[in-house]
């Protein structure tokens, strides 16, 4: 008989010897299984960054909100990076699991965090090597910084990181931490912090009232109009061989600093690896997609679901209904609110069709419900796989417009520029140190930097691939 698993981004079919007296292959456990290559060390790369030309007005210094509690000031830590910033390029290690926002006071992207212990070929099993660095991404400098931060959460992967934009600060909330190279459970956080943009500095925060469980895998943002973050879902198991997947949703008031957990009649199912935005024009959150118990292998959940902020309450949008009625059911995506168009634009993240890890984009209009493929990324389901996590090179149709296929990304929209950024994330050949542009007015995609590991063997540009990696 055949038996198939989940690896590599994709289904594998292998013959189980039951018969002839062998055993099946079964399921690796999400860690522990494969001994990873050496770790990768960031690259520098001689290059001269160029300022982008773009609207004074659209970031900077010329941002407020009504009735801000802090106004954005003159960050002298951030000016003394400049010289940095225009000369030659550098940035994080290829990594997935971080969590990033955007600050538009200094027109940036703050990164933390993140796994970017480099896994051996295509292998999502094995060590994880978790990260406490903060990073920059100026936009105007089309380059990255590291912070040297005399105090700063751990290091952790899977948490959340989201701009209060009334105080003008970062807010991270959870995540999991587990020593390099170590096996057995992960050190799960509820902890709080704050980072200040006009000082770049972390202060532990200590809130009040129902204080969320240790967790990691949820989906959390700050909503301007209400001053209130929103908090949902998650996972607490510690073991890397299970979930423990929640339906719990929480309410932060950043004045208060006070929790507080919501007792709703309707609410999405439990889930981990999903992904919340705000949809402004009518003040909702947006949740799409992500796992329950079995995200190891699928089915994923593919519905649309809107939080109103001022009504705290659920309401779901879409659910699929067949082929061409929307994406392919996923877990961990990223999404990008498009104000301009009145849409969310989602890119990447993990299905559960023989492709396993995506490059499609796909934008959602909340008004009428409707998904709209903007750029199909890779396409087919490859030649199949002869043995565990060894692929053919033409696995799948290439896409050489469109960035590697990945889940685990950052993806953030940058206000007034009718554009997102895209760094890192996991793909099926390792982890990813690429930054690229993608344009919501011609859904086209623009490479910032290349990156120097973890893409496909075709789309790397190597000679005489033998397998998708190498």
């Amino acid at each position: 008989m055949q038996q198939r698993f989940r690896e590599c981004g994709m289904w594998i079919v292998v013959s189980c010897l039951v018969a002839c007296g062998g055993s099946g292959t079964t399921p690796l456990p999400e860690e522990d299984a494969v001994t990873p290559d050496v770790p990768l060390t960031d690259t520098a790369v001689p290059d001269v960054g160029t300022p982008d030309v773009a609207d004074p007005d659209a970031a900077g210094d010329g941002f407020q909100v009504p009735g801000e509690k802090v106004a954005c000031g003159v960050n002298t830590s951030f000016d003394d990076l400049k010289p940095i910033l225009s000369g030659g390029k550098t940035h994080p290690t290829g990594r997935g699991e971080q969590s990033a926002a955007y600050d538009p006071c200094n027109n940036r992207i703050v990164l933390f965090g993140g796994n970017d212990f480099q896994p051996e070929q295509c292998a999502s099993f094995g060590p994880k090597r978790f990260q406490g660095d903060t990073w920059i991404y100026s936009v105007e400098y089309k380059n990255w910084a590291r912070l040297e931060l005399p105090v700063a959460p751990s290091a952790r992967g899977r948490h959340e990181l989201v701009f209060d934009s009334s105080r003008k600060r970062m807010l991270l909330f959870g995540g999991r931490y587990r020593a390099d190279q170590a096996t057995g459970n992960y050190t799960m956080y509820n902890d709080l912090w704050s980072f200040d943009v006009n000082t770049d500095t972390w202060t532990k925060l200590s809130p009040t009232g129902d204080i969320p469980s240790p967790r990691a895998n949820l989906a959390m943002l700050y909503d301007e109009a209400t001053d209130k973050v929103l908090l949902y879902g998650g996972s607490t198991s510690p073991s890397g061989l299970s979930f423990a997947p929640l339906s719990d949703t929480y309410i932060y008031d950043p004045e208060t600093q006070h929790w507080t957990r919501l007792t709703l009649d309707i609410s999405p199912p439990k889930r981990l690896f999903h992904r919340l935005v705000m949809e402004t024009a009518s003040n909702r959150a947006i949740l799409y997609g992500g796992g329950d118990e079995n995200a190891f292998f699928g089915p994923f959940y593919n519905d649309v679901w809107a939080f109103s902020m001022t009504s705290q309450s659920w309401q779901q949008l879409w659910e699929w209904s067949g082929p061409g009625s929307g994406p392919d059911a996923r877990i961990y995506p990223a999404m990008a609110a498009d104000p301009v168009r009145g849409r969310i634009v989602m890119f990447a993240g993990h299905d559960d069709t023989q492709v396993g890890n995506r490059n499609d984009v796909w934008s959602f209009d909340p008004s009428n419900g409707t998904w709209t493929s903007l750029r199909p990324g890779d396409t087919g389901a490859g030649l199949g796989c002869t043995s565990f996590c060894e692929c053919p090179p033409d696995f799948v149709n290439v896409d050489m417009e469109s960035p590697e296929r990945r889940g685990y990304h950052t993806f953030l929209t940058i206000p007034g520029e009718e554009r997102a950024v895209l760094f890192g994330g996991k793909s099926d050949c390792g982890y990813l140190d690429d930054t690229w542009s993608f344009s919501f007015e011609d859904a086209s995609w623009t490479e910032i930097e290349p990156a120097g590991q973890g893409e496909a063997c075709k789309r790397s540009g190597q000679e005489g691939c033998t397998d998708l990696c190498y």
